[in-house]
């Protein structure tokens, strides 16, 4: 079994005065008020929030900022990934209720009326339809079928 990874913690160190300050090489690579390493992640946002968008001086940036060692490439990458998550969100609409979804009509397209049940010229021609089906995969499954829409 492999061993749990320990990060070292804040280390004390004592002052001249004889006061006892929390060393601010431990606290490097977190974020302000937080007790958590930043993620190179986090750090490539916020190179990209304080307006660096080269891989140079982005590497060099996270590098004096946070302590955290990438290569050019890294950076390249996650800023590319982070700017496509970025665009896929202000391109997509929001997500529309089910009422809103309904169909409207277009222009002057009209439903055509209802016919009456009573007129058996509908029900000769969707017979004449079913021929085929029949045909093709006979009587017993066409039934089948009927019966799963009925």
């Amino acid at each position: 079994m492999a061993r749990k990874k320990t990060t070292p913690g804040p280390q004390q160190v004592q002052s001249d005065d004889g006061s006892q300050d929390i060393d601010p090489q431990s606290q490097i690579a977190t974020k302000p008020g937080s007790s958590r390493k930043m993620s190179k992640t986090d750090a490539i946002r916020a190179a990209l929030a304080e307006g660096i968008e080269s891989p140079g001086d982005g590497v060099n940036f996270i590098r004096k900022r946070f302590g955290l060692e990438m290569s050019k490439q890294h950076f390249s990458a996650t800023k590319s990934k982070l700017k496509s998550v970025e665009d896929t969100k202000k391109s997509a609409p929001p997500a529309a209720s089910k009422a809103a979804t309904k169909p409207q009509p277009v222009g002057d397209y009209q439903t055509p009326p209802e016919q009456p049940a009573g007129r058996d010229g509908n029900l000769l021609d969707a017979l004449e339809q079913m021929k085929p089906l029949i045909a093709q995969y006979g009587p017993d499954h066409v039934k089948r079928m009927v019966d799963l829409l009925g």
